[in-house]
C-alpha cells in the first residue's frame, strides 16, 4: 500500500503506513529491512536526507537474506550518490555486482550499469568506456527485461561521459539508440529525452530543439532539489515488490551557478551489508563528470 500511495505522491500517507508497520514490532529481519529501505527511499525522494540516512543505517544492520539485503545496499548506494559521495557509491555497487554474480542473479548487470554512472561522475572516462563495452557483451546472455535496461543505462552513462569530453555528436547518437530501446514511458524516459537536447545544445544545433522538446514524454514526476546541486543521471533499479526492473535515477553534483553537464543517473542491490558508517559526513563537492585534476573540458548541459 505504501508503494501505491508514494506513486500517487501521497507521501505523507505512505510514510505513516511504513512507520506504523515498523512500530508494530515482532518483524522478521527481512521484513524490517524492506520496510526501513522503503521508508529511506521515500524520505530521500522528499529531500529529507538526514532521516533517510538514519533509516538506511538501521536497515543495514538487519540480518536480512540476499534479496532484501541487496535492496538495502542499492538504496544505500543511491543515497551516497545523491550526497555527492560517488567513490563510496561506486564501491557499494562493486559489492552488489560481486554478490549478484555469486547468486547468479542478473541484478549484477544493473548494479554494474549504476557503477558506471558513479565512475562518470568521478571523471574516470576510460573505465566507463571499457565497462560499457563489457556490459553490452554480458547483457546478450541475460534475460529480458534486465538485458535491455542494462544496455540502455550503459549507453546513457557512456553518453554522459562522451558529452563531458565535448563529444556531443557521439553522445547524441548513443542517446537516440537508448531512446529507441527503452521499454517504458517513465522518469527514465524523460531523462533519455532531455539528454539528446543537451547534446544538440553542445553542438550549437539550436534550430532542432523546438521539435525535439515538443515530442518528449508527457509525464514528469516532481522531485526535490538534490543537496549541493546534485542532479539526476538515469540509472536503473529493480522494483522492490515484484523483482521486475524499473528505471530511476540520481547523481551528479553540479557546481553552483553553472549549467549542469547532462543528466546521468541511478539505482541496484546485493551482498553483505557494509558497516553503517554515517553517510552524512561532508559530501563530495566534485561535480559529476569532473576529471580528477585538469583533464578534458566539460560538455554543455
Amino acid at each position: 500500500m505504501s508503494h501505491v500511495l508514494s506513486d500517487q505522491d501521497r507521501t505523507a500517507e505512505a510514510e505513516r503506513e511504513l512507520r506504523a508497520a515498523l512500530a508494530a514490532g515482532g518483524l522478521e529481519a527481512d521484513a524490517e529491512a524492506l520496510l526501513r529501505t522503503a521508508l529511506a527511499s521515500l524520505l530521500g525522494s522528499e529531500g529529507r536526507y538526514p532521516e533517510a540516512v538514519e533509516e538506511i543505517g538501521r536497515a543495514l544492520v538487519a540480518d536480512a537474506s540476499f534479496a532484501p539485503a541487496a535492496q538495502v545496499r542499492r538504496v544505500n548506494a543511491a543515497l551516497l550518490a545523491d550526497l555527492g559521495r560517488h567513490r563510496e557509491a561506486a564501491e557499494q555497487y562493486v559489492a552488489l555486482v560481486v554478490a549478484g554474480r555469486r547468486e547468479r542473479s542478473s541484478f549484477a548487470l544493473l548494479a554494474e550499469s549504476n557503477r558506471l554512472v558513479q565512475l562518470t561522475c568521478l571523471g574516470e572516462h576510460e573505465a566507463v568506456e571499457h565497462g560499457a563495452a563489457r556490459l553490452e557483451d554480458e547483457s546478450t546472455r541475460a534475460p529480458e527485461p534486465d538485458a535491455t535496461w542494462a544496455r540502455v543505462s550503459a549507453n546513457n552513462s557512456l553518453a554522459l561521459s562522451l558529452a563531458l569530453r565535448g563529444r556531443h555528436a557521439d553522445a547524441g547518437e548513443l542517446l537516440h539508440r537508448a531512446q529507441a530501446a527503452n521499454l517504458a514511458d517513465d522518469a527514465f524516459a524523460l531523462i533519455l529525452h532531455v539528454n539528446p537536447v543537451r547534446a544538440l545544445l553542445g553542438q550549437g544545433r539550436t534550430r532542432r530543439l523546438d521539435g525535439t522538446l515538443r515530442t518528449g514524454p508527457p509525464r514528469h514526476r516532481r522531485r526535490p532539489r538534490r543537496p549541493h546541486g546534485t542532479g539526476r543521471t538515469g540509472a536503473v533499479r529493480p522494483a522492490g515488490r515484484t523483482g521486475a526492473v524499473r528505471p530511476a535515477g540520481r547523481n551528479g553534483a553540479v557546481p553552483a551557478g553553472r549549467p549542469a553537464p547532462f543528466d546521468a543517473s541511478p539505482p541496484p542491490p546485493g551482498g553483505p551489508p557494509p558497516p553503517p558508517a554515517n553517510p552524512l559526513r561532508r559530501p563530495s563537492r566534485r561535480p559529476c563528470g569532473a576529471p580528477s585534476g585538469g583533464g578534458p573540458a566539460r560538455g554543455s548541459r
